[in-house]
């Protein structure tokens, strides 16, 4: 939760590192308050630089002392690294790997490592802080208006008060409302009591109970060679949009269940399909059929972009039969 600073008359602020004397917990509402009475206290920012090797040291350093329960696994998770570490990086997202790391123990790196570590320094700043990990912090993306209101986005509103709305995309329009909030998104949209913004975890897990795809399957979905966007989905089609970064290209595969029509809007793409290889350009198009292998990649300098139309009875991402893959993904 903090750092103790050096002995009074240590100087309390500047460029240089100062060495950690020791970390203390979390205090509560009383102590704290005791802490910045009393000076001396550093409050950790949770902004580690350190170089890989020492950290894996580090891990294998407070596993073998069992400094702490959280640091029992330490040394084992230090262990895996460096055997993924010792790999090609194009096997570093593979399957073999993420079954390492998924069959590893969760341990808080605060309380495994670096609270019992002896290398640690801090360098004390004076910094603008925020809780990014409330919903209210989207307030100070917008300034208030005269009722209190901030309004991020194509965010338009009528006679509310003490109500913040914020949108992506999509025009949100607002009627007397107070000391609400709204979040629109490309995958849901919240609407909630400010007093209350701290349950949305509660919130999130009736979703997750309840099986909404929106929890586990965002609209937009980062892969190695860039990112695919879910546009528009009904019963029998979808349609995507593909960016797929310069140099990179998608896995060499088919599917079982669906075709493919691929239209180039911007960027050069080299198009396999079967024994074929053709360069597709902007406002061109291929058709793929069911079965039929195939790949894109983007042979230009700048990002390619596709539009995908897939038609069929089953069009989940798991309807894929790879072949060759830059990344040794089997699924």
């Amino acid at each position: 939760a903090g750092a103790e600073a050096p002995p009074a008359g240590s100087p309390a602020a500047g460029p240089r590192p100062l060495l950690v004397e020791r970390f203390v917990e979390k205090p509560d509402a009383a102590t704290a308050a005791r802490y910045l009475a009393e000076g001396g206290y550093l409050w950790n920012a949770g902004m580690l630089v350190a170089g890989a090797s020492r950290v894996l040291e580090e891990l294998e350093r407070a596993g073998e002392a069992a400094a702490t329960p959280s640091s029992a696994h330490s040394a084992r998770i230090a262990s895996v690294a460096r055997e993924v570490a010792e790999t090609p990086p194009a096997r570093w997202t593979g399957d073999e790997a993420r079954v390492a790391f998924l069959g590893l123990p969760q341990a808080p790196f605060d309380t495994a490592v670096l609270e019992v570590s002896e290398r640690v320094a801090v360098v004390p700043a004076v910094l603008d802080w925020c809780d990014v990990g409330s919903l209210l912090s989207v307030e100070r993306l917008g300034c208030a208006d005269e009722r209190g209101n901030v309004l991020v986005g194509r965010a338009y509103d009528h006679d509310s008060r003490q109500t913040t709305v914020y949108t992506q995309d999509r025009l949100v329009a607002t009627l007397g409302l107070e000391g609400l909030i709204v979040v629109d998104t490309a995958d849901a949209t919240l609407v909630a009591d400010k007093a209350r913004v701290q349950e949305v975890r509660m919130l999130v897990e009736r979703l997750r109970e309840a099986g909404a795809p929106e929890v586990v399957a965002p609209r937009t979905a980062a892969r190695p060679w860039g990112t695919w966007t879910n546009l528009l989905q009904a019963d029998g089609f979808k349609i995507k949009l593909i960016e797929v970064e310069p140099r990179q290209r998608l896995s060499l595969q088919s599917h079982r269940h669906r075709s493919e029509h691929w239209v180039v809007v911007s960027g050069t793409a080299l198009v396999t399909r079967g024994e074929e290889r053709v360069e597709v350009h902007p406002n061109e198009s291929v058709y793929v059929p069911i079965g039929e292998t195939h790949r894109l990649e983007n042979v230009g300098k700048v990002p390619l972009k596709v539009i995908e139309v897939a038609v069929g009875e089953y069009l989940e991402e798991d309807d894929i039969i790879r072949y060759d893959d830059d990344w040794d993904r089997q699924a």
